[in-house]
C-alpha cells in the first residue's frame, strides 16, 4: 500500500490514563481487516483496500489530490461523491447493533458553506449521514435501536476551513441501551464527547462517501434535497469497522497527535524580530518540552538531552514558549521542540526541525533620485538605481543598463526622500563586455555625503574601486562602509577610470540604511473614518530607541508633542 495509515494497533497493553504510549506502535494493515472495510480513495474507483476488495462507483468527477498521508480525492461540493456497495460487513441488520467504529480523514474547503456537507453516509434511502459538516461544526450521528430514528442528540465540535482532521465515531458493546453513554466521538486522537447509545443499521442499502444518497431526512431535522448534500474538500480515507477500537488505538488517530506544532515564528519565516519569543502548540500528551536552537540544521536535528551538541536551549520546561535572548541579524536559525510525556514512562516525541531568519541589520533605501554631471545617450544616471540589468543581485553586461558619462572627470549624485543612517553602499562598476580591454569603470573616486545637498563631507577611508569582469552574472565587488553617518545626499566624484576610456561608467548602486524610525503604523497612513478614541501603535521600533515621542496634529507641518512612551503603543485619550 502507498499510504501511511493513521489507525494503529497497540502491541503491548497497560497504558495509564492520560499517558502517552511508551509501547511500540505499528500501522494497522488494511489487508488484515477481515471485519470491516478501509477505503483509501487513491483514485476514483473507490476500491476497498481491506481483504474484502469491494469497488465503489464515482459520482460526478472527484479529482486526485494530495491527502494527509498520500493520494486522496477532492470533491467539488456540487456533484462529486463515491457510491460504496453494501456487504455483510456493513449491513448489520441482524446485529450486533452496538459494536462499530467509523473513521474519516478529511479537509473541508469551506466549513461555512450553506447546507450540510456529508463526509460519510451509511444507508442511503432510509438512513442518514454519520459524519458531516454543517454551519462550521463537525457532526457525528447514529441511530437509536428501539425506534430506528435519531435519539434526539448529536455530537458536534467546531472546526476550521482548510484543516486536516481525523474523526472517529465509536459504539461500544451494549451501546444500544439508550441510558448508557456508549456512543463516542473522537477528533484527532482526543475524546470530544459521549452520548446515549445508538447503532448503525442500513437495511442492505449502499453507502456513500462525499455526498448523501437521496435522503429524505437527516439528523438535524431538515429535509434533504433529492440530489443529496455534497462535501467540498479532500477526503483521504474512510474506515468502516465492525469492532470497537480501544481508547489506546483511538488516541493514535489524527494529524500531529504527539509532536509539537504551529511554531511561532512560522516555519521558513523571514524578517523575524531579533528580540522575541519562540512558541508552539503542544502535542496531546506532552507534560514537558525540551527546546533545541542553533544555526546548523544537522546539530539541531541530531541533538538529544544526553548529547546536546551545544544547541539544547531548555530541558523539560513546563511552558510552551521561551525567550531565546537577543539573536543575530541576518542569521537563519533552526529549532526543534521535543514533547516529553509524564510519569511513569517519560516518553520523548522528537519534533520537526523548523527554521526562521532574523531581520537584516540594514535595509535598502528605495526612494532615490539620481543626477550626473553628464550622460551619454540613453545611459542616464537613473540606470544606476532602476534595477535594469539586475537578476537578483547579479548584473548583466549591456551598456543600455548602465550610466555612462561623456567625459572624465565626472560626478554622479543620489538624493533620498529623507535622511537615513547609512550603513553601506554597494557598487556594481561598469560591466560592458569590452571592460577588460577599454576600462570604463570608475577607479579613483571621492565619496561625499550631505544632509542638505549644499554642505558636503568627504567619507574617509574609501579605496580605489575594483574593476568589473565584463561578463554576465556580475556580483557587486565594491562595498563601501558608511559607518552609520546620517545623510540625505551622496555624491561620487570620479577622477580616473580602470583603463584608458575617455568616459566613465557605473552599472548599479545600492544604499543600505539602519532603520532608526518606527515603521508599520496602525492605523495605516491615509486611513479614514478612524474612531476618535483610537489607540496608536506601530509594528517595529527604530533601532536603538530609548523612548518614543508622539507628535499629533491636523497639519503635518505643525505637529505638536502629545506624549512620550516606552512601549510601541500610545493611547490618544490618556
Amino acid at each position: 500500500m502507498s499510504k501511511k495509515f493513521l489507525v494503529s494497533i497497540l502491541l503491548v497493553t497497560g497504558i495509564m490514563a492520560g499517558s502517552a504510549f511508551a509501547q511500540s506502535l505499528v500501522p494497522l494493515d488494511p489487508a488484515s481487516i477481515s471485519n470491516g472495510h478501509v477505503y483509501l480513495l487513491e483514485d476514483t474507483s473507490g476500491t476497498d483496500s481491506s481483504a474484502v476488495g469491494l469497488t465503489g462507483t464515482a459520482v460526478g468527477a472527484p479529482q486526485p489530490a494530495e491527502g494527509l498521508s498520500g493520494p486522496a480525492l477532492h470533491f467539488d461540493g456540487v456533484a462529486d461523491g463515491i457510491n460504496i456497495p453494501d456487504s455483510d460487513f456493513i449491513n448489520v441488520n441482524a446485529g450486533p447493533f452496538g459494536t462499530r467504529t467509523l473513521v474519516a480523514v478529511f479537509n473541508c474547503d469551506d466549513v461555512d458553506k450553506p447546507g450540510k456537507q456529508t463526509i460519510f453516509e451509511e444507508g442511503g434511502t432510509t438512513r442518514g449521514s454519520i459524519f458531516y459538516v454543517f454551519e462550521g461544526l463537525l457532526y457525528s450521528a447514529a441511530w437509536n435501536r428501539a425506534e430506528y430514528n435519531w435519539n434526539g442528540e448529536w455530537l458536534s465540535t467546531p472546526i476550521g476551513s482548510g484543516e486536516w482532521h481525523a474523526v472517529a465515531m465509536v459504539i461500544r458493546d451494549g451501546g444500544e441501551a439508550v441510558e448508557d453513554d456508549k456512543f463516542e466521538m473522537w477528533l484527532d486522537g482526543q475524546l470530544i464527547a459521549k452520548a446515549p447509545g445508538g447503532h448503525l443499521h442500513n437495511h442492505g442499502d449502499n453507502n456513500a462517501i462525499g455526498y448523501t444518497r437521496q435522503n429524505t431526512v437527516f439528523h438535524d431535522g431538515n429535509a434533504s434535497p433529492a440530489d443529496g448534500h455534497y462535501f467540498g474538500g479532500i477526503i483521504d480515507e474512510v474506515w468502516i469497522l465492525n469492532v470497537s477500537l480501544s481508547e489506546a488505538e483511538l488516541r493514535t488517530i489524527g494529524p500531529n497527535r504527539t509532536a509539537a506544532k504551529s511554531p511561532s515564528p512560522a516555519n521558513d519565516g523571514t524578517d523575524v524580530l531579533r528580540d522575541g519569543t519562540l512558541s508552539w502548540e503542544a502535542g496531546i500528551f506532552a507534560q514537558k518540552h525540551s527546546v533545541y536552537l542553533g544555526t546548523g540544521f544537522d546539530d539541531v536535528n541530531n541533538a538529544t538531552v544526553a548529547a546536546p551538541l551545544g544547541v539544547l536551549l531548555s530541558e523539560a520546561q513546563d511552558t510552551t514558549s521561551i525567550d531565546p535572548g537577543r539573536l543575530a541579524f541576518d542569521q537563519t536559525y533552526y529549532w526543534r521542540v521535543d514533547e516529553v510525556n509524564g510519569a511513569p514512562d517519560f516518553t520523548v516525541y522528537k519534533g520537526d526541525v523548523w527554521n526562521f531568519t532574523i531581520q537584516p541589520l540594514a535595509l535598502p533605501v528605495t526612494d532615490i533620485t539620481a543626477t550626473a554631471s553628464s550622460e551619454f545617450g540613453a545611459s542616464v544616471a537613473d540606470k544606476t538605481i532602476d534595477g535594469s540589468g539586475l537578476t537578483g543581485d547579479l548584473h548583466g553586461a549591456s551598456a543600455n543598463d548602465m550610466w555612462i558619462s561623456t567625459g572624465v572627470p565626472a560626478s554622479i549624485a543620489w538624493a533620498f526622500d529623507r535622511a537615513y543612517k547609512l550603513h553601506e553602499m554597494w557598487v556594481w562598476n561598469s560591466n560592458q563586455f569590452i571592460e577588460a580591454f577599454i576600462g570604463f569603470g570608475a577607479k579613483d573616486v571621492v565619496i561625499e555625503h550631505s544632509l542638505d545637498g549644499e554642505n558636503w563631507t568627504v567619507l574617509e577611508g574609501v579605496s580605489a574601486l575594483a574593476q568589473a569582469p565584463g561578463a554576465e552574472g556580475y556580483a557587486a565587488n565594491n562595498i563601501i562602509d558608511f559607518g552609520g553617518v546620517m545623510a540625505q545626499h551622496v555624491r561620487m566624484n570620479i577622477n580616473t577610470v580602470q583603463g584608458f576610456a575617455p568616459q566613465t561608467s557605473l552599472s548599479e548602486v545600492r544604499f543600505l540604511y539602519i532603520p532608526t524610525f518606527a515603521t508599520g503604523p496602525n492605523p495605516l497612513s491615509g486611513a479614514t473614518e478612524v474612531a476618535a478614541d483610537v489607540t496608536l501603535s506601530w509594528d517595529r521600533d527604530g533601532r536603538e530607541a530609548g523612548r518614543h515621542d508622539i507628535y499629533l496634529g491636523s497639519d503635518p507641518n505643525t505637529l505638536a508633542l502629545a506624549g512620550s512612551v516606552s512601549e510601541s503603543i500610545f493611547d490618544t485619550l490618556a
